[in-house]
């Protein structure tokens, strides 16, 4: 996730030009959102939106302005009978994920504490 750096709102790395095609965002970064914004998306094999933009998409919608869908994770949105409903069940699964990708140790990590317990060892086996 990346920030909008005219409102500080949270987007998606791989669009905020379309982020900034309908963020309205004053000088003072109070946002101004428009009635009504239309948005073309792209739903996976489930039927979660995949990805979505202002311009371009295999399905198209019209949303208010301040819809849930702005401000949250677009991946949680399901496309069913011609509107979209959030799940909060894959919400916390996407952040499960996240979180278990966040504290997995690097290579490097495992190697380094490796390199520490074998000097433990041997250090300890000198005595």
């Amino acid at each position: 996730m990346s920030t909008c750096n005219v409102c500080g709102q949270e987007i998606c790395v791989c669009c905020p030009t379309c982020h900034y095609d309908w963020c309205e965002c004053d000088e003072d970064g109070e946002e101004t959102f428009v009635e009504e914004k239309t948005i073309y998306f792209n739903v996976d094999a489930d039927g979660y939106i995949s990805e979505w933009g202002t311009d371009n998409g295999d399905f198209k919608m019209k949303l208010d302005g301040d819809h849930p869908f702005f401000s949250s994770d677009h991946h949680c949105w399901l496309y069913r009978d011609g509107g979209i409903v959030f799940n909060v069940e894959k919400q916390i699964q996407r952040e499960d994920e996240k979180n278990k990708q966040d504290n997995k140790l690097t290579e490097n990590e495992m190697l380094a504490m490796a390199i520490m317990d074998l000097t433990e060892l041997i250090m300890g086996g000198i005595d």
